[in-house]
């Protein structure tokens, strides 16, 4: 991996940046690394370990499960309140709509 791709991996996930990208504090935390470590990587100072593909594989598939659980918790969300104003709808129509 190189030092720009994985700036374009860390940039591509979520998180607290100006843009909504991961911050290098972020990823390091993340990655159990120290924040200048990902710095000296991304900026070619320090030689990216051979395993970090790995890592950044693992923290990419855990985020992405976790945004697709919570995608997952608010469709039920807006599905149960679409239900109970549908059933409420109904019976103001059925109420109002009396013989």
């Amino acid at each position: 991996m190189t030092r720009h791709e994985l700036r374009e991996r860390r940039k591509a996930l979520p998180g607290q940046g100006r843009r909504g990208e991961m911050m290098q504090a972020e990823l390091a935390e993340l990655l159990g690394y120290h924040e200048n470590t990902v710095r000296k990587w991304e900026n070619g100072h320090q030689p990216i370990p051979p395993v970090l593909g790995r890592a950044l594989r693992d923290v990419e598939r855990e985020i992405t499960e976790r945004a697709e659980a919570e995608q997952a918790e608010q469709d039920a969300e807006h599905r149960h309140n679409y239900e109970r104003a549908t059933a409420f709808g109904r019976y103001l129509h059925d109420y109002y709509n009396q013989p």
